[in-house]
């Protein structure tokens, strides 16, 4: 979807909750590469992740939503497979996700 310039409408309510005091916003700051290592790690259930599959993930520039996001299909469509006690990326998986977009997109 482009980026028209506006804030999203999720975006929009949370600054119109806050300026109301009815909530607070909290902003988090994107998972660096260690902390998503360290995530996939933890939805594979393997001690190791190898590089490849740490660049599919990258895709989700440190969203931890979008990390699961990324895993849960790759998975399931076989994309994303185990491999002796590793895991491997199969060239299919290169296509089934675009790389996010910083510019517009989560707390832009």
């Amino acid at each position: 979807m482009p980026n028209s310039g506006r804030p999203r409408a999720g975006l929009e309510l949370a600054r119109s909750l806050r300026a109301r005091r009815v909530s607070p916003v909290v902003q988090l700051a994107p998972l660096d590469r260690q902390d998503v290592v360290a995530m996939v790690a933890s939805c594979l259930g393997s001690p190791a992740v190898p590089d490849e599959v740490v660049e599919f993930a990258a895709r989700a520039d440190g969203v931890p939503f979008m990390v699961e996001e990324l895993l849960a299909p790759a998975l399931s469509s076989g994309a994303l497979v185990a491999k002796a006690e590793s895991w491997r990326v199969r060239e299919r998986a290169e296509s089934m996700v675009p790389r996010c977009r910083r510019a517009g997109g989560v707390g832009g």
